[in-house]
């Protein structure tokens, strides 16, 4: 008897599992989403590259093996043979997906999913899958710390970029509102991803990115001669968010994969899909979590000491880095940092401050 996998929301999450439907043998599997979800918005997603993100690897617009860190005074330079930074286009993966999941039992069905009373309908069709999984994205709660952002994709007239150089965060930009830094991936000498980025309660109006991307390519690459490519925008909470669930399992983002510290997402994503198609296959209860409870313990003292100390913020991001080597970093990042590291990174918190913060957690949780 076959048996049905339904999954709500097309994101990253949602197409993700779908592309391991060669594995789900004996499954039918339905897909539920809005098409303008899938077909009209793209926008790139960072990662450091593992055996979990192969695919990726292999479809990705660039890859750096070199980035930086950078402040008003110092910049440090990180280098990695093992763990690549890597950036694929939204709709590229989507893309791939839907192809590895075509010749096998999968539905993608473009409409909408209501919730009423814990029950899931797709018009006057309830969901009754043997699983189903809710992908779509959460609401964020207020007053919460937000990681905010928003890009250009430019083309300049003129060579403007070493392309061999991934810029993670350069703090040398406006701090006046908040935890504030420029993120900048070149994918040629000539072509950038270039990203206003917040850490703060509150989202800026539209002009501030872009005043302060102009500003920051004015300051540093003396040119105002490009065109935008395209436009990218976002909002991540920095929190962990894992949603329950009475009739469905949580992924994505509203299943806690998203890094609090980071908000990096598409990596765990790929590891907490990994773990559900291993217990679907195995008959095995699904769990969903991908971040182990020290390092989300850890994740809060960060956030609870940068935010109460946005002044020295840069100075912080900056010393806790450069005590680590590029593959260090990369795994600190990925959530698998060995012990050394840990200690590295713990040694370079101011310690007043970080014991202040740790109590904090400790006694509000």
């Amino acid at each position: 008897m076959t048996k049905t996998i339904e999954i709500i929301g097309g994101g990253c999450a949602g197409f993700s599992l779908i592309k391991r439907a060669k594995e789900l043998k004996g499954f039918e599997i339905k897909l539920y989403t809005d098409i303008k979800e899938t077909e009209n918005y793209d926008h790139y997603w960072g990662f450091w590259n593992t055996k979990k993100t192969t695919d990726a690897f292999k479809n990705s617009e660039k890859i750096w093996y070199k980035w930086k860190i950078i402040t008003e005074e110092k910049e440090k330079l990180f280098e990695t043979s093992n763990y690549p930074y890597c950036a694929i286009s939204r709709k590229k993966w989507i893309n791939n997906c839907r192809i590895l999941s075509k010749n096998f039992n999968v539905k993608i069905v473009n409409q909408k999913v209501i919730e009423k009373n814990n029950n899931y309908y797709a018009g006057n069709e309830k969901l009754a899958g043997d699983f189903i999984f809710d992908s779509r994205q959460p609401k964020i709660k207020n007053n919460i710390l937000l990681q905010h952002f928003h890009g250009l994709t430019l083309d300049f007239e003129e060579d403007v970029f070493d392309e061999n150089i991934a810029v993670l965060m350069d703090f040398r930009c406006d701090q006046s509102r908040g935890i504030h830094f420029i993120y900048l991936l070149p994918f040629s000498k000539t072509k950038a991803l270039i990203e206003s980025t917040m850490f703060s309660k509150k989202i800026e109006d539209y002009n501030f990115y872009i005043n302060s991307i102009k500003s920051y390519i004015f300051r540093f690459y003396k040119t105002d001669k490009y065109r935008i490519v395209k436009e990218e925008s976002g909002v991540i909470p920095m929190n962990y968010i894992c949603l329950p669930n009475k009739n469905s399992i949580n992924i994505g983002v509203r299943g806690g994969a998203t890094r609090p510290s980071s908000g990096y997402t598409f990596s765990f994503i790929q590891q907490q899909v990994d773990k559900i198609v291993r217990q679907i296959k195995e008959n095995r209860k699904i769990t969903n979590g991908v971040h182990n409870r020290f390092n989300l313990l850890m994740d809060k003292i960060f956030l609870d000491v940068i935010e109460k100390n946005k002044l020295i913020t840069p100075n912080i991001f900056y010393n806790l880095s450069s005590s680590l080597s590029g593959d260090e970093m990369a795994q600190f990042m990925l959530g698998k940092s060995k012990s050394i590291t840990w200690l590295k990174v713990i040694n370079k918190m101011p310690k007043f401050i970080f014991l202040s913060s740790l109590i904090s957690v400790l006694i509000n949780g």
